[in-house]
């Protein structure tokens, strides 16, 4: 079969035409040295095998061919991973691979390759990502030990000799295996901020360019210099992905530094909890402008490869480092640079690759590139042996990003015809607040930084402090409702556990621990005398669930079908009908009701959030509450049988997580929120 040339679509976007330079026949005989442990590069041989670790994102990716081609129903892990394979080749290239697997795994020739929980399944048996947690931490050791993997903390590590991050010894090891993979942090909070671990930060706007960068080895070509130029693919959160192929930078010698064009950009766009980029350095050889079109293509793919590899951690909330093991977060980093180098090695390359990494920056470390990038700034290596070896320099672009520090929550109220004086209630807390209220009395309760429960009240216009809920955790945001004149609080505790508890007016219940998990906040309303709690799914499941009390038994979780979030849900009760709120996985928020039937088809508010929705009602009109992008609390109120959209917000109010709504006595609305 001749070299291959395709359109195709992702996601709704089209990656332009992929040509590969190699035959199918080549391609699959590329896998079978790499599924034996013998990984043959188009550009210099054989290379050392990569750790089991690294490699089990692509085996997973194999073993999804292989059960595609069985007719299996795949796991959502096994679906986002085999969509690369779909993304670039036919259905039928697709059954090769699987194939191949199958028989390279039954011939046992992928034992030493991959973990023994992949190697083991059949075709018919899937692979989800709670078997991929529950596999990572065995594979750590080995991962981290592979001289192609590096963790960097900008603030505890000592720029080594050449003013550089990376160490010799991972130099060598990129060199040899022919890729980098990178875990960038800074532990400690940049100058006037005080950053915390314990909640992933709001999301924010990031710019980050390429500056200059020093050739401090040029290649083993006989032509009197080099002539270099950079390919960059980058991800981060809501769809943000991109691709840039710099111009190419003639007469390039040894110790010389050459300034990259303005607009040479790495990333641009929104970040939430990582960003990840790969940055591959060339040496221009015989590609000529046809080969940079193409290139252009491939730096495509790669940045869907890398967008879908952060939607998958958001989906499962296994967000670095303030979520899930560090560590494991790295093995992952490892797993997704290994498929770019077996993807780049799939081409026929005519220019020289120098080198390829894959970096993975956190929100603190972006952040301490305000300050430490650009001129002079500790640099990245580039070094592809006898092919080359370039330092390249980072520059933050634009306004830093707004500091995310634990903060106190301030309530603001309606008044007759206007808004009233927003007033503190300290104590800090890293996640939104919950409200509720009993006739002039409005309840408010917090996660502390110890994940303990903490509530208070205001009476009136007097605040009457806040006391811990006794033996209530919470590792998200609380939750409150009044139901039939009571109050109860609903928490997620360790490991996701969800508790209920309610409030006679002097002391807490025993709570009440539910069938589910979750790892959001979860929502509460009384409707039709029955107490309601929805959820987000736990791990890599993010449909809506919803349970009922009756009297006093609860009953177990349901799905709310066809709807899908990175947060928790809302409730209200309107009208005779159950409302919910959702974020949909675009940012976009969405309602549904539920008539004691069946639910209403989502109606989509519009806007764009990071952060969950609250509904409530304040005399009568049910109204919807979120944090815009740009830190705003939006309103939105339901006219009759229509929104309004978000066209309101809260005056002076900017906050970094989700706002709380709760009616009042008479029009009174209450909104409490985070403070920035």
């Amino acid at each position: 079969m001749p070299a291959r040339a395709v359109a195709v679509k992702w996601e709704g976007l089209y990656v332009e035409t992929v040509e590969f330079g190699t035959t199918r026949v080549e391609r699959l005989e590329r896998l079978r040295g790499q599924l034996r442990g013998q990984p043959v590069s188009s550009r210099a041989g054989k290379r050392p095998q990569a750790s089991q670790g690294a490699a089990v994102l692509f085996g997973v990716m194999l073993h999804a061919a292989s059960r595609l081609e069985a007719g299996q129903e795949l796991t959502a892990l096994e679906a986002r991973l085999v969509s690369l394979l779909r993304l670039l080749f036919s259905e039928e290239e697709v059954g090769d691979f699987g194939r191949l697997y199958r028989e390279e795994t039954a011939a046992g020739t992928t034992a030493a390759v991959l973990p023994a929980a992949l190697t083991r399944l059949s075709a018919a048996e899937g692979y989800s990502f709670e078997d991929l947690i529950r596999d990572l931490p065995a594979l750590r050791e080995e991962t981290r030990a592979q001289a192609n993997v590096s963790v960097v903390d900008l603030t505890t590590a000592t720029p080594g000799e050449g003013d550089t991050w990376d160490s010799e010894d991972f130099n060598t090891g990129q060199a040899a295996f022919g890729y980098g993979a990178t875990v960038v942090t800074a532990s400690g909070a940049p100058a006037g901020a005080t950053l915390t671990d314990a909640e992933v930060n709001a999301s924010f706007l990031a710019r980050v360019d390429l500056y200059a960068f020093l050739c401090e080895r040029e290649s083993n070509e006989f032509s009197v210099d080099d002539e270099i130029y950079w390919g960059l693919s980058s991800a981060g959160a809501f769809g943000a992905r991109q691709e840039c192929l710099s111009r190419v930078y003639t007469n390039v010698d040894k110790n010389e530094w050459h300034n990259l064009d303005a607009n040479t950009t790495l990333f641009n766009g929104r970040v939430d909890a990582s960003m990840v980029c790969n940055i591959s350095c060339w040496e221009e050889d015989d590609g000529g402008s046809k080969w940079r079109e193409d290139l252009r293509s491939k730096l495509r793919t790669i940045a869907e490869e890398l967008y879908s590899f952060t939607q998958l951690m958001e989906i499962y909330g296994y967000l670095m480092p303030q979520y899930g093991d560090f560590l494991d977060f790295v093995t992952l980093v490892a797993g997704i640079a290994y498929l770019i180098q077996w993807l780049i090695d799939l081409f026929k390359n005519p220019d020289d690759l120098v080198q390829q990494r894959t970096l993975a920056f956190d929100q603190a470390a972006l952040r301490h590139l305000v300050t430490h990038g650009g001129g002079g700034s500790t640099g990245w290596i580039f070094d592809g042996g006898s092919e080359g070896r370039h330092r390249l320099q980072l520059k933050w672009i634009g306004s830093p990003p707004p500091a995310d520090a634990p903060n106190s929550i301030k309530v603001v109220s309606t008044v007759p015809g206007r808004w009233g004086t927003p007033v503190n209630l300290p104590t800090p807390t890293d996640t939104g607040p919950a409200v509720a209220a009993i006739g002039d009395t409005l309840y408010v309760a917090i996660r502390n930084m110890n994940n303990a429960t903490s509530m208070g009240k205001r009476v009136g216009e007097t605040w009457h402090g806040y006391y811990g809920v006794p033996g209530v955790l919470s590792t998200a945001g609380p939750a409150l409702a009044v139901h039939e004149g009571k109050l109860y609080l609903a928490t997620t505790g360790d490991k996701g556990t969800l508790h209920v508890t309610g409030y006679t007016g002097s002391a807490w219940e025993t709570p009440v621990r539910l069938s589910g998990s979750s790892g959001r906040s979860p929502a509460l309303a009384g409707h039709n005398g029955a107490l309601y709690c929805a959820v987000r799914g736990s791990g890599d499941n993010s449909q809506i669930w919803i349970a009922r009390r009756t009297g006093t038994t609860w009953s177990t979780f349901t799905v709310v079908p066809g709807l899908q979030s990175f947060y928790a849900p809302a409730l209200a009760s309107h009208e005779g009908r159950l409302y919910l709120a959702h974020v949909g996985l675009s940012g976009a928020t969405y309602v549904n009701a539920f008539d004691g039937t069946i639910w209403s088809p989502a109606v989509n508010l519009g806007g764009t959030t990071d952060s969950a929705p609250t509904l409530a009602i304040r005399n009568g009109v049910l109204w919807c509450a979120v944090r815009g992008l740009d830190a705003k609390v939006w309103l939105n109120v339901l006219n009759g049988t229509a929104w309004n959209g978000f066209k309101t917000t809260v005056p002076g109010a900017a906050t970094m997580s989700e706002p709380a709504l709760s009616g009042g006595v008479g029009d009174t609305l209450h909104i409490a929120y985070r403070t920035t």
